[in-house]
């Protein structure tokens, strides 16, 4: 089997070239999508559990997705598919549980933010990534790279990666310490519906193979 790769010490990978597309060159403006939970009311957070997330803790993070349904697919993905795997069905969700999550919606981001893209096969090579190892099973390695492609030279302000679930895109972005304009204040986040009994759940529940219900 193939070994996951390790990141270069940072003065090696500091030397690296990558590509940096800024956001309005690149046709990432926008829409883009987060699901989130509603006791929080700031959108960026340094999760450990999260893939892309730096691992020092010390870039809180904002993961969007390119459709309502993307999101949906990051944040339950994996308890539907595991649902599916053990003859399930429906996967219930109570009310309760459902009530901790909406959707939200940037209509369009900053057009100067730089994008680390790791949907390009240039940037991979150049950065020394590989798809295996971005989707490896243990996120220390991919949360590895995040840090070094945050503190990289260019000043990336994310990286744009595809959804291991649907394969469409998503993006991570990060607060960097010490900036005078904090992003989390430059963008704008408009409600964009209530997860409960949401027909993005329902639509990608019956795509995974399940069906799926909101308990009241």
């Amino acid at each position: 089997m193939r070994s996951w790769r390790q990141p270069p010490p940072a003065e090696e990978f500091d030397r690296r070239e990558i590509p940096v597309p800024v956001v309005g060159e690149a046709g990432l403006a926008g829409p883009w999508f987060r699901l989130y939970r509603v006791a929080f009311a700031n959108q960026f957070h340094a999760s450990t559990g999260s893939r892309l997330t730096p691992a020092s803790g010390e870039f809180p993070c904002c993961y969007l997705g390119a459709s309502v349904e993307t999101t949906v697919a990051e944040v339950w993905g994996d308890r539907l598919a595991a649902h599916r795997d053990q003859g399930g069905n429906p996967y219930v969700i109570t009310t309760g549980q459902a009530r901790e999550w909406a959707f939200l919606r940037v209509a369009r981001l900053p057009d100067d933010l730089k994008m680390c893209d790791l949907t390009d096969a240039e940037t991979l090579l150049r950065a020394g990534l590989d798809a295996a190892t971005l989707y490896a099973t243990d996120l220390s390695l991919p949360r590895m790279w995040a840090e070094r492609i945050a503190r990289h030279p260019a000043g990336f302000d994310g990286i744009r990666y595809l959804s291991r679930h649907n394969h469409q895109p998503c993006l991570v972005l990060w607060e960097r310490p010490g900036r005078p304009d904090p992003l989390s204040n430059r963008l704008v986040f408009e409600p964009a519906g209530e997860f409960l009994d949401s027909e993005a759940a329902h639509r990608l529940a019956g795509k995974i193979g399940i069906r799926l219900a909101f308990s009241w």
